[in-house]
Parts: C-alpha cells; sequence; structure tokens
C-alpha cells in the first residue's frame, strides 16, 4: 500500500491533534481524524443526515498545527463577537472594542498552543 504520509508524521499529527483536543471536544462542529496511510483530515461543519460539508487534508504536522490555530482563533473571535458585539462585525471590529482582558486572554492563550506545539515538535528529529 502507498503511502502518503509515513507513520511518524502521522504521530506527530495526533500530538498537534492533543494540543487542540478540548476545542474539538469543547461542541463544536469539526473533529481531526486519522486517515493513514493518507494523511490526517479535519472534517468540519457536521451536519445530522448529511454529515460533514467540508474537509480539510493535512500530511504534515506543521501545516495541521498552522490550520488549527487558525481555527481556534476564529472560533475564540466569534464568541467574543456573540458577547460584545454582533455576528456579522469583521474580526477587526471586534478586536478594536475588546476589553484590554480579552485580548491579553487571547494573546495568552495563543501562546500557550505555540509553546504546546514548540515543545512537542522539538522532540520529533
Amino acid at each position: 500500500m502507498k503511502e502518503y504520509i509515513t507513520k511518524t508524521e502521522m504521530e506527530h499529527c495526533m500530538q498537534v491533534k492533543e494540543i487542540f483536543r478540548k476545542l474539538s471536544e469543547g461542541g463544536r462542529d469539526f473533529c481531526v481524524v486519522d486517515a493513514y496511510p493518507f494523511g490526517c483530515e479535519v472534517l468540519e461543519w457536521y451536519g445530522e443526515g448529511r454529515g460533514f460539508d467540508r474537509i480539510v487534508h493535512f500530511t504534515e504536522a506543521s501545516e495541521l498545527f498552522d490550520y488549527l490555530l487558525e481555527t481556534w482563533e476564529k472560533i475564540y473571535l466569534f464568541e467574543m463577537k456573540e458577547r460584545y458585539g454582533d455576528t456579522d462585525m469583521e474580526d477587526e471590529e471586534i478586536l478594536k472594542i475588546l476589553p484590554e482582558g480579552r485580548r491579553k486572554e487571547m494573546a495568552a492563550l495563543r501562546e500557550d498552543y505555540i509553546m504546546q506545539y514548540e515543545k512537542c515538535s522539538a522532540n520529533w528529529q
């Protein structure tokens, strides 16, 4: 069978998945699945009776991390739009009106994700 992703890289992807476990288990409409030997898949926008509307394919853990970090940022900003404005606002608009504490919280959470990734990837020699 042809490998599109190595077992080692698949293990790295699963470590990235673990970094974002709380996000995907938080009732979101997406999940990350092992599709070895083809790669790693992010399944998005689930609807009962129709399944997932979008599948995004990855063969590199670094790309998966970047995608999930961006997804986390979008979800965080959407939640802030619901709380402080309206969901039709642009991301730049909500960032302008967010209280300083929320901006600091977002920056700290983002930095924590990056630090977790760097800690994992440092062992991927």
